[in-house]
């Protein structure tokens, strides 16, 4: 998994990254590009939907300073730390 450290928080980002964080429940916020379309925007938005977790739509230059401009594929999440023992 891709992140990057921003406080107490990670940013996520990219699909199979971002698919995984909800999928574990590390989530934060979820950012998806606004002109992005398809079944892997459908798909993140559906599991976001079922895992009750906010998703907020943004053009892509939120996603590209949150990354520190790597490659997002349009997808970001800012996630809670989980330690490990």
């Amino acid at each position: 998994m891709k992140t990057t450290k921003e406080s107490s928080l990670d940013i996520v980002y990219g699909v199979h990254a971002v698919t995984e964080s909800l999928e574990a429940n590390t989530g934060n916020k979820l950012y998806i590009q606004d002109d992005l379309r398809g079944k892997n925007v459908d798909a993140i938005k559906a599991l976001a939907a079922e895992k009750r977790f906010p998703s907020l739509g943004h053009l892509r230059k939120p996603c590209l300073m949150m990354t520190g401009g790597a490659v997002h594929q349009g997808f970001c999440s800012s996630c809670v730390r989980v330690r490990l023992f």
